[in-house]
């Protein structure tokens, strides 16, 4: 099967597993502007060119056949060489008019988002769970950037930018032990911990939905080169906890379907250049470009199997949240509020005194089979070659999670003190 072949049976495939009122509510729901009729008018008109060219194989085929006949004389012959010259003319025209279809239809078949899950909130995020309480005050709570620059804990680098950082004595020692804590609790759970690279070429971010060309959503490492317009060949830097580099094991592969649900956790940087939390002029741990995170991925063979996987990890995700002792809250975020791939996405989110704001520390998401069929992520299961489904998730923001640390432990004499399941990681 060649590649336009494979670009037109992925078109098909979409358009018939998707009902066209359903993909119309979906782009409803996440408030886009998309024209999902004419698209399939023009899918339509791409199955006509392609019956059209199927119908002119097929005749030629034919003919070709007809013109082997030993028995026939020159004058029959040289007659139907004359017919499949013309022929393989319209041929080729209607291969253009085909070609071109499908390279005007696939980049907007592919801006069509996931569709949504029937568990997501249609119109605003929706708290679902509490773990204790807001904590109160007898004094102003200070913000974690002034309690820790007075301690020389934490020092803002402006040679790094902006919002460049870097932790030393307690803050460094409990970066490191929240890693350490996730990373050994998803261990204990079955998870597979894996080293990924900090860099991803272009269609792994495209393929996870990430505009790889908007220096606001990913780092180049040379800037200049964003001057040339579309750059596709230079990596991307990413970081190895992120969704591009934990997938890139399997894409473009057959999984055996014996070795799914297949769990893994990742232990590393996260950039991104909007920072992590849009708040404020003042920089902080929450809007940091470079931060400290735990993701993990896992694969799936179908939807069943997703919903269970889903369901235990983020019970695990709670358990461990619980044993901080801080007040956090579990929140269904609504479909406007979606990544272009995820189906679903639940959050635990902490309170920032000092913001007066709750804080995304952690999530899970669904992507069902959106990124395989991008992607190519398969499974061999039953004698037949299936989509991977996939979940993904930030195990905990180890950035953030400090900042909430140390402003709701926070004393009145400016110290702050460690959680108490922390405190064999930090010794």
């Amino acid at each position: 099967m060649s590649s336009k072949e494979l670009n037109e049976a992925n078109i098909n495939t979409f358009f018939k597993r998707f009902p066209l009122q359903e993909l119309i509510n979906n782009i409803q729901q996440r408030a886009m502007n998309i024209d999902v009729t004419a698209l399939s008018k023009k899918w339509a008109q791409l199955q006509e060119i392609s019956r059209e060219k199927g119908k002119y194989d097929n005749e030629i085929a034919v003919l070709r056949k007809q013109r082997s006949d030993p028995a026939l004389g020159k004058e029959e012959k040289d007659s139907l060489s004359e017919k499949l010259k013309l022929l393989v003319k319209e041929q080729n025209n209607c291969q253009k008019s085909w070609r071109a279809s499908i390279d005007q239809l696939l980049p907007q078949v592919l801006m069509i988002p996931n569709v949504v899950h029937k568990d997501t909130p249609p119109d605003k995020d929706s708290v679902i769970y509490e773990s204790g309480k807001i904590p109160t005050f007898s004094f102003k709570p200070a913000g974690h950037f002034e309690l820790c620059t007075k301690s020389g804990e934490f020092i803002n680098s402006r040679n790094a930018g902006p919002e460049g950082y870097y932790l030393q004595g307690n803050m460094a020692l409990l970066e490191l032990a929240l890693q350490w804590m996730f990373q050994d609790e998803f261990s204990d759970a079955g998870y597979i911990v894996m080293t990924g690279s900090d860099f991803c070429k272009p269609v792994m971010l495209e393929g996870c939905g990430i505009n790889f060309d908007d220096p606001t959503n990913v780092i180049l490492m040379n800037p200049e080169q964003w001057e040339d317009g579309k750059n596709v060949t230079t990596p991307r830097l990413v970081g190895s906890a992120s969704i591009p580099s934990l997938i890139a094991l399997h894409v473009k592969s057959v999984a055996d379907g014996k070795c799914l649900p297949a769990r893994y956790i990742c232990s590393g940087s996260h950039y991104a250049p909007h920072g992590t939390f849009n708040q404020a002029d003042t920089f902080s741990l929450f809007n940091a470009i470079q931060t400290s995170q735990v993701h993990f991925l896992i694969a799936c063979k179908d939807k069943q199997e997703v919903d269970i996987e889903q369901n235990n990890c983020f019970e695990l995700l709670k358990h461990i949240f619980q044993r901080l002792e801080l007040y956090y809250n579990v929140t269904l975020i609504s479909a406007k509020n979606l990544s272009f791939v995820e189906s679903l996405r639940t959050e635990i989110q902490m309170f920032s005194p000092s913001l007066r704001k709750h804080v995304p520390v952690a999530s899970v998401s669904r992507y069902e089979d959106f990124i395989s069929r991008r992607l190519y992520l398969h499974h061999h299961s039953n004698g037949q070659i299936k989509n991977m489904h996939l979940i993904h998730g930030c195990a905990v923001n180890v950035t953030s999670v400090i900042g909430c640390i140390v402003e709701n432990l926070q004393t009145e004499s400016g110290s702050y003190r460690i959680p108490n399941i922390l405190l064999p990681y930090v010794q």
